[in-house]
């Protein structure tokens, strides 16, 4: 399931134009909440969106649905650094993008 949500932030991310912006995304801290176990090849919907943006990270906040039905909740919590690995603050071209979408 993390890796379903890793695309879709990365969705967002493309379609925000951040995807080639100076830095990286590590994670710091994901988390999930499983209310039904989804089985293998199916069919499943995900939604993400940031849930709190900081100085340094983003917070992303997503769902996995199948059929309309919730079978995962979580966060993610990614944290902007630079080419050291140094967490560094997001510029404000950035900030204003993932509030703004």
């Amino acid at each position: 399931m993390f890796r379903y949500a890793e695309e879709a932030e990365q969705s967002v991310l493309r379609r925000l134009g951040l995807v080639d912006h100076e830095g990286r995304y590590p994670r710091r801290r994901v988390e999930a909440d499983y209310q039904v176990l989804p089985r293998f090849d199916d069919e499943l919907d995900v939604r993400i969106r940031p849930e709190h943006v900081g100085t340094t990270s983003i917070t992303w906040r997503w769902e996995i649905e199948q059929d309309g039905e919730r079978c995962v909740s979580g966060t993610t919590l990614a944290v902007h650094v630079d080419a050291e690995g140094r967490s560094t603050p997001l510029s404000e071209a950035v900030r204003e993008r993932l509030l703004g979408q």
